[in-house]
C-alpha cells in the first residue's frame, strides 16, 4: 500500500508529467498548429485529414499486442517509460529535418511518419498508463486528479496562444515551426522526468494473458465488447461522440483559415481558446466524475459540442472559430479526464489493461478513418465546411441519447460488465 506522502508525492508527479506533455503538445499542436504548417506545404484538406487520421491508425492496434503482452506486470513505469521515448525523438528529428528540407514534399512524408510512430507508442503506452495510473494513485480523487492534470496547463492556454501567435506571426518558416518544435521536445522531456519519479510499489499474483493464444485472446476482448451492459454502451456511445469531435477538429482550423478577416498567426488564437476552455472542462468533468456518477460528464460534454458545431455552421469569421474551439475544448477536457474513471467502475480490477485496449480500439479507429475520408470528399466537391459539421452533429446526438439513457454503473455492473 502506497503511505500518505508517498501518494501526495505521486499526485505531484503524475501532474507535472501531465503539465509538461500537455504544453508540449499545445506549442505542436495537431489540431491547431499542425494543419497551419500543412498549409503552408500544400493546400488539400486531405493531407489535412491524414495527418489526424494517421496518428489515430497508428494507435489502434497496439492496444490489443500491449495488453495482452504486459497486463500483469509487476511493475509497469519501465515500460511507460520505455515507450514515451518515441514522441519525443520525433519532435528533435522534425526540428532537425527543417534546417535541410523545408518546402519539400519529403517535409510532410517525415511529418506523417513522426504522427504515425507517436500513434504507435502511444497505443502501446495506454493500457499500460492506464493500470499503473490505477496502482499509483488513491481511490476516490483519480477524477479529481486527473482534471488537475489536465486544468492547470489547460490555463497557459492563452499564453502559450499568445506565444505560438507571435512566433508564426513574426518568424519566416521554417524558422517559427523550428521554434515551436525545440520547445515542445524540452517540455516533454521535463515530462518524462516527472514519469521517472513516480513511485510505484510491486504488483505481485496478478493474472496475465501472455501465454493465451492470440484467437483466444482477440475473442475475450471482443466478448468484452459486445456483450450486454454498461462497457458496451458506453464504447457506443464514446464511439459516436468522440469520432464526431474529432472530425470537427481536424478541420476546424483549415475553416477559420479559409476567413478573409484571417490574419497570420491566427492559429494561436484558435489555440489558447481551446486549451484554456479545456482547463474548465477537465475540472467540471473531475468534479462530475468523482462527486456524481461517472457518466455524468458523458451526458454533459455533447451539448458543448453541439454548441461548437452550431456556431461553426454559422460563420467561418475567426471570432466564431474562436469561440466554437472553446466550446469544443470544454468538451473533449470533460471526456479526457471522466474516460478512465469510468473503465475502473465497470471493469473488473485485474483487466484494467483489457479493458483500456478494448476502449481505444474501439473509439479511434472511426477516428482513424474518417478524417482522412472527409478531407478526400471535400476536396472532391462532394461535400463543404458546413455540411461537414451537420454531420458531424447528427452522429454525436445519437451518441449522446445513449449516454442519455445510460445508468451508473451498479454494484454488479461494476464487477461483471
Amino acid at each position: 500500500m502506497l503511505t500518505p506522502g508517498q501518494i501526495r508525492r505521486n499526485a505531484i508527479c503524475h501532474t507535472l508529467d501531465s503539465i509538461f506533455f500537455m504544453i508540449a503538445l499545445t506549442l505542436f499542436s495537431l489540431e491547431t498548429v499542425i494543419p497551419a504548417f500543412i498549409k503552408e506545404l500544400s493546400d488539400s484538406n486531405l493531407l489535412i485529414g491524414l495527418a489526424s487520421g494517421l496518428f489515430w491508425v497508428g494507435l489502434v492496434l497496439p492496444p490489443l499486442i500491449s495488453a495482452k503482452r504486459y497486463e500483469g506486470l509487476a511493475y509497469k513505469k519501465p515500460t511507460v517509460l520505455f515507450f514515451g521515448v518515441f514522441m519525443r525523438v520525433g519532435w528533435l528529428v522534425l526540428f532537425l529535418w527543417l534546417f535541410f528540407m523545408w518546402q519539400t514534399p519529403a517535409t510532410l512524408i517525415v511529418l506523417f511518419l513522426i504522427l504515425f510512430v507517436g500513434g504507435v507508442a502511444t497505443g502501446m503506452t495506454n493500457p499500460l498508463w492506464s493500470d499503473w495510473y490505477l496502482k499509483t494513485t488513491a481511490e476516490g480523487t483519480r477524477g479529481r486528479l486527473m482534471g488537475f492534470r489536465l486544468a492547470i496547463p489547460g490555463m497557459l492556454g492563452i499564453p502559450l496562444g499568445v506565444l505560438i501567435h507571435w512566433l508564426l506571426s513574426s518568424l519566416g518558416s521554417p524558422q517559427r515551426y523550428q521554434a515551436l518544435l525545440i520547445m515542445a521536445f524540452l517540455a516533454s522531456m521535463i515530462s518524462f522526468l516527472s514519469v521517472a519519479l513516480v513511485h510505484e510499489e510491486e504488483t505481485d499474483g496478478l493474472p496475465n494473458q501472455r501465454h493465451v493464444r492470440w484467437a483466444d485472446y482477440i475473442k475475450g476482448l471482443a466478448h468484452l465488447a459486445i456483450r450486454p451492459g454498461a462497457f458496451r454502451r458506453f464504447l457506443t456511445g464514446g464511439l459516436l461522440v468522440f469520432m464526431s469531435g474529432t472530425v470537427t477538429l481536424a478541420f476546424l482550423t483549415k475553416y477559420g483559415l479559409s476567413s478573409p478577416a484571417a490574419h497570420e498567426g491566427i492559429a494561436g488564437a484558435f489555440t489558447g481558446f481551446y486549451q484554456t476552455s479545456m482547463a474548465v472542462g477537465a475540472l467540471a468533468g473531475g468534479f462530475l466524475s468523482d462527486r456524481r456518477h461517472v457518466i455524468a460528464p458523458f451526458r454533459l460534454s455533447p451539448v458543448l459540442l453541439f454548441g461548437a458545431l452550431g456556431i461553426a455552421i454559422v460563420s467561418p469569421d475567426p471570432a466564431a472559430v474562436c469561440a466554437a474551439f472553446g466550446l469544443l475544448g470544454a468538451s473533449f477536457g470533460m471526456t479526457f479526464v471522466a474516460y478512465l474513471p469510468a473503465i475502473f467502475k465497470i471493469a473488473h480490477s485485474n483487466r484494467i489493461p483489457s479493458y483500456a485496449a478494448v476502449t481505444v480500439m474501439c473509439l479511434n479507429i472511426p477516428r482513424a478513418i474518417f478524417p482522412p475520408l472527409m478531407g478526400l470528399l471535400m476536396d472532391a466537391g462532394l461535400l463543404n465546411y458546413r455540411a461537414l459539421f451537420a454531420i458531424c452533429g447528427a452522429v454525436a446526438f445519437v451518441g449522446w441519447l445513449l449516454f442519455l439513457r445510460m445508468q451508473p454503473p451498479g454494484e454488479y455492473e461494476e464487477r461483471h460488465g
